[in-house]
């Protein structure tokens, strides 16, 4: 029976754990090169203006409302999502939902005021301060 000293065979397995590890773990690059698309998505405020929002999409996506989009926070009562989207509306900046509200909302046109949730009818007008969709 042919054997590996000791220090040869430690040396083989730590080169083959090596291998097997490099091949296992993601592509650096592709990671990277995952992008945030903006897909347009119709909002009105309650002054019956409607605007085109570009929603952000993808990992990571989030629309806060601010800057050129200042105009549209807490002010949004309808919102109209293309087919092949769905959207969560969040009452905090940067998406999140930590101590409030959001709705999830996929395609077709949608009044704020009376949004039918599986919880029943929630009024959600003059909330939104972020929001992020994805394709489904």
């Amino acid at each position: 029976m042919f054997s590996f000293p000791r220090s040869q065979a430690l040396t083989a397995l730590t080169f083959l754990g090596l291998a097997v590890f490099t091949v296992a773990a993601p592509n650096p690059t592709a990671i990277m090169t995952r992008q945030v698309v903006l897909i347009d998505i119709t909002v009105c405020t309650a002054s019956d203006s409607c605007t085109i929002l570009p929603a952000q999409t993808g990992i990571g996506g989030c629309t806060d409302l601010l800057d050129s989009f200042g105009f549209l926070f807490k002010e949004i009562t309808a919102a109209t999502i293309p087919e092949g989207l769905a959207c969560f509306f969040y009452e905090d900046f940067e998406c999140t939902t930590f101590t409030t509200d959001s709705i999830f909302l996929t395609s077709g046109t949608w009044d704020f005021a009376e949004v039918v949730t599986t919880d029943g009818v929630l009024g959600f007008d003059d909330q939104t301060s972020s929001l992020a969709c994805a394709t489904i």
